[in-house]
């Protein structure tokens, strides 16, 4: 499931849920990076990825938020595991690299022809 959220929801979520795998797609609808990035990660997020929970942060509504985090890129991607920063990336990233980020994280091992 994607769900948006607000930046001070992410904190909660964080601290909730301490060895769950976490990723957060910081977006802005009037970019088009963005919203091809926003398709990818709603994709990903139907998979088999029950270990991992897809948030969206509206840049614009959490711009407090995102000024705090440092993130000066949009669309920015980060990920969370046992609450920790285990992965950043700016700009538009493939399916196909964020899907063997996902897997490596998740611990699913596929044939590479399944990519």
């Amino acid at each position: 499931m994607y769900q948006d959220i607000s930046g001070s929801e992410l904190n909660k979520i964080l601290v909730d849920n301490p060895n769950e795998i976490i990723l957060v797609n910081y977006a802005a609808e009037y970019i088009g990076e963005s919203n091809m990035l926003d398709n990818i990660v709603q994709e990903l997020s139907r998979k088999d990825y029950d270990k991992i929970r897809f948030y969206r942060i509206d840049s614009d509504v959490s711009s407090d938020h995102v000024a705090a985090q440092g993130i000066f890129e949009i669309p920015t991607i980060v990920i969370y595991s046992s609450s920790e920063l285990v992965y950043h990336a700016t700009g538009l990233q493939s399916r196909y690299h964020l899907r063997k980020t996902l897997d490596k994280l998740s611990g699913i091992e596929r044939p590479e022809n399944d990519y």
